[in-house]
């Protein structure tokens, strides 16, 4: 019983530090698809023709034929030391003379992604203002030959630009994964009946957050995510050790 009253205090601690991440799967009269959703943070462009230079946040001074060279973090959050999956790189040309459009091409790197790794090739050209859409053409690694589209709007200016991207990925073209954690998971560890349909019912993950030093920076927040059953097994494990 004391076992078990140990056991249903680690529980409570670590439900207090949930954060809920879910998955979206949307249907599409072309096929079944998986939605990605995540945050780009614009704080790398370089402007390299026709433009005022890097630092600057004055978009009127662009103009037809401008080009801007980006390099951005992509997190699951729109915070700033939210979860790193990725980088979004690429070129974005101002391609009409009303210098209202730009013409995108993107790579998006996932190279801490819980599922997918390699990357997604986005083109197109964004039109007007609030919500765009453009292309996704291609992939590699587990997206090659992903087909689909990529919405996105910006999401707050402040402190900096940061856009609120969804990537739609018809499942059929490239190398889909069911979620893991709808994944039933058994865990040998545990000898409570009860125990164990809690945590192969749970479908949450832990968000840990610390502080790592930059040698550049200094102490910066960071976090990452943590598997909730996994833990769960091993800490249950711990106890009847």
């Amino acid at each position: 019983m004391a076992q078990w009253r140990q056991w249903s205090w680690g529980l409570a601690t670590v439900l207090f530090l949930l954060s809920a991440h879910e998955g979206t799967e949307a249907s599409d009269p072309n096929g079944a698809t998986e939605t990605l959703t995540y945050y780009v943070h614009c704080t790398d462009e370089v402007a390299i023709v026709a433009g005022p230079g890097k630092g600057t946040r004055d978009m009127s001074a662009l103009a037809f034929g401008s080009t801007l060279i980006f390099d951005n973090d992509v997190t699951v959050g729109p915070e700033r030391d939210s979860f790193l999956v990725g980088r979004r790189e690429g070129v974005a040309f101002m391609d009409n003379f009303a210098g209202t459009n730009f013409y995108l091409l993107f790579t998006v790197i996932f190279e801490h992604h819980e599922k997918y790794q390699g990357t997604l090739q986005v083109q197109g050209t964004e039109i007007g203002h609030g919500d765009r859409e453009i292309s996704v053409i291609g992939g590699t690694g587990d997206f090659r030959g992903a087909r689909g589209y990529s919405t996105f709007h910006l999401y707050t200016d402040k402190p900096y630009p940061i856009i609120e991207q969804n990537f739609v990925i018809y499942k059929d073209s490239f190398n889909y994964k069911p979620d893991p954690r709808k994944t039933p998971f058994q865990c040998s560890y545990v000898a409570y009946p009860v125990a164990q349909k809690i945590v192969t019912s749970l479908e949450l993950e832990v968000q840990v957050r610390w502080l790592r030093l930059d040698p550049y920076e200094g102490w910066k927040p960071s976090s990452s995510r943590l598997d909730l059953p996994t833990f769960l097994c091993g800490l249950i494990g711990s106890l009847e050790a």
